[in-house]
């Protein structure tokens, strides 16, 4: 359990071929189990002491499942190992820092790792440090493990191999302390996170546009398309099945029906508007009928009031001329 865990801390928690270097007595398969084991005993120490750390490992370990099993319980052997207690919480933060490491450099491959990744801020480790370092350091990490300065440095693929030594004096410059190394693996960490995130938001653009046009060319495509039985006359080689015509012929004919039904209620509607219009028009012609025969009698009326004043002042007049003449 030991070698495991160390092999982990240094290789991170899915390197199966090197952790397997270090316990070549046991099969792939128990090295995976018990890894399993030790990670889900660190979720259980670095829960109350750091919540994210332990919900990007509880992560890890939901990846990392196999088919049929939901979970993976604590080993109740490991609660009494005081070292992996007391170390619970630095084992836990290499372990997610590897991963993310490993997850980098196989998504985009050694050498373009940080492609597409801005300047990355912060100071770097050395006066001597440039880009192509940050690359071969995420390299060195994953074939040889974290903290193996001498092996990175022997090997004659990476960078450091020409920068480190010389051919005169042996030794060019010297290595960085840890704690810097530290530092600058988390600046290449979170500048490589902003950059999944800026592509992951162009790939859910790209995918909402594709899916919008293959939408739009289907829904074309089934507007220019021509009824089955009218390509059945004219091309023998795809015939449709016997089903196909029948539903075919089924929805021709329910289309037909709701067509008639609607050519129906529209002539419906225009004999009502007919309707209506025609008994506006006679409502109306009644109302002027009305008024027209009813101004005749009033100019008739007003007329005989008129002659009757008339008639009662003449015989008015003709009684006084009487009575003056009676005087």
């Amino acid at each position: 359990l030991e070698a495991i865990c160390k092999g982990m801390i240094s290789y991170g928690f899915d390197n199966w071929q090197n952790l397997h270097k270090l316990v070549p007595a046991r099969s792939q398969h128990s090295i995976k189990f018990l890894s399993r084991k030790i990670l889900a005993t660190l979720i259980d120490y670095t829960g109350v002491s750091d919540p994210e750390t332990a919900s990007k490992l509880a992560k890890i370990l939901r990846e990392a499942q196999p088919a049929g099993v939901a979970s993976t319980p604590p080993m109740e052997a490991l609660k009494d190992w005081k070292l992996l207690e007391e170390n619970a919480v630095p084992y836990a933060r290499r372990i997610v820092l590897l991963n993310a490491i490993r997850k980098a450099v196989q998504t985009y491959g050694e050498t373009a790792v940080l492609d597409g990744v801005p300047q990355i801020s912060g100071q770097a480790p050395s006066t001597w440090w440039t880009r192509m370092h940050d690359v071969d350091l995420l390299r060195g990490i994953i074939r040889h493990g974290f903290g193996s300065v001498e092996a990175i440095i022997a090997d004659e693929e990476l960078i450091f191999f020409s920068t480190m030594k010389d051919e005169k004096t042996g030794v060019k410059y010297e290595w960085p302390p840890a704690v810097q190394i530290g530092l600058r693996l988390r600046e290449i960490l979170t500048a490589l996170s902003f950059r999944n995130a800026k592509y992951s938001r162009k790939s859910r653009r790209r995918r909402t546009t594709t899916a919008k046009n293959a939408g739009e060319n289907s829904s074309s495509s089934r507007k220019r398309s021509t009824p089955a039985g009218n390509n059945t006359a004219g091309h023998s080689d795809s015939k449709p099945s016997s089903k196909r015509l029948k539903v075919q012929v089924e929805e021709e004919k329910t289309g037909e029906n709701i067509q008639k039904i609607k050519g129906e209620k529209k002539k419906e509607k225009k004999k009502e508007k007919k309707i209506t219009k025609k008994e506006m028009s006679r409502k109306q012609s009644k109302k002027d009928e009305g008024i027209v025969k009813k101004e005749p009698l009033d100019v008739k009326t007003e007329e005989d009031g008129n002659k009757s004043e008339e008639s009662h002042k003449t015989v008015g007049k003709r009684e006084g001329g009487d009575g003056l003449k009676t005087m």
